[in-house]
């Protein structure tokens, strides 16, 4: 890593270097909010993305030429490593957008052993393109899901811009995909959920689809249940912000405030550089104190484990 007296010295900015024997890359580490409507994801495109982008290609150009910062002959790949989700897999001038989640779960992948797997198993469309290869040589069967649009069908009960379905590699998400679209073309509430159930029966273990359920049928008013998958999600991604975010809030609007209030600081107890979910927790604390909504006792322990986390 470079230090601060490093940094005040070289043009551009550059957090940490990682070189093995045949490979580079420059980090850029950003700790920054979830962003939720595509004004926000703009914002942080502007704001954040291509500023980054630019601090990199400048300390590159510092660092092409000998110096005692630090100086390699290979020709280093960029990366800006963030904690938003926003622009994920994009190339911002050179410079790619990695999450630091995908990141912390590649470094724990017993399969990466260099630097040039873990680029590989970070690289996002190598990814998608396995996809696709295996959905062209129909693999899973899911050729008439495409043909019959079920991939790309508006979502029109659940609002348009609410939920994104990848393309995935196993039949199963293939059979996802089936019910998904059937269930958003169902024109009563009881076989919306019915097929919503079949969702998530045919991936117990995928949390992204959990949370996709969970949020239709909060939408539906299935507040009880929504509350139970969101809980199975995050039991499959544990202290995930996003499932975490959602769950704390279903839990609110269920007048469970204590619940909500705890969830939130275990998550931040365990990764506190999650800002959107303090800014969710302080929000939430401060409510609570001004309805008076919690006991002495919960209000003296959700306030000693928040005033720790500062």
């Amino acid at each position: 890593m470079i230090s601060n007296n490093e940094s005040n010295v070289m043009d551009g900015d550059v957090d940490v270097f990682v070189e093995d024997d045949t490979d580079l890359i420059y980090m850029q580490l950003k700790r920054s909010l979830i962003r939720i409507t595509p004004r926000e994801s703009y914002n942080e495109l502007i704001n954040s993305d291509l500023k980054a982008a630019r601090q990199l290609n400048k300390a590159e150009e510092f660092l092409r030429v000998p110096n005692n910062i630090y100086y390699s002959e290979k020709v280093p790949k960029k990366w800006i490593v963030s904690t938003s989700n926003e622009n994920t897999g994009q190339v911002f001038l050179g410079a790619e957008k990695m999450s630091y989640f995908d990141l912390l779960h590649q470094l724990e992948n017993p399969e990466v052993k260099s630097l040039r797997d873990l680029t590989n198993s970070m690289d996002f469309d190598e990814a998608i393109s396995e996809s696709i290869d295996k959905i062209l040589s129909d693999e899973f069967g899911a050729i008439e899901l495409i043909e019959n649009n079920f991939l790309f069908s508006s979502i029109r009960n659940f609002g348009p811009d609410s939920y994104t379905l990848m393309l995935s590699e196993s039949k199963s998400h293939a059979q996802f995909l089936k019910f998904w679209s059937e269930a958003n073309a169902a024109n009563n509430k009881g076989e919306q959920r019915k097929l919503l159930e079949k969702c998530i029966t045919v991936i117990p273990k995928d949390g992204t689809k959990h949370l996709l359920v969970g949020k239709c049928l909060s939408k539906m008013g299935e507040s009880a249940r929504a509350l139970d998958i969101f809980c199975e999600a995050l039991e499959i991604f544990p202290h995930d912000p996003l499932i975490t975010s959602y769950y704390s809030t279903e839990l609110f609007a269920n007048r469970q405030f204590y619940n909500a209030l705890t969830l939130l600081c275990d998550s931040l107890e365990k990764y506190r550089n999650m800002f959107d979910l303090r800014k969710l927790l302080r929000d939430s604390l401060n409510y609570c104190i001004r309805k008076g909504l919690l006991s002495q006792a919960q209000l003296l322990e959700i306030n000693t484990r928040y005033a720790a986390l500062k």
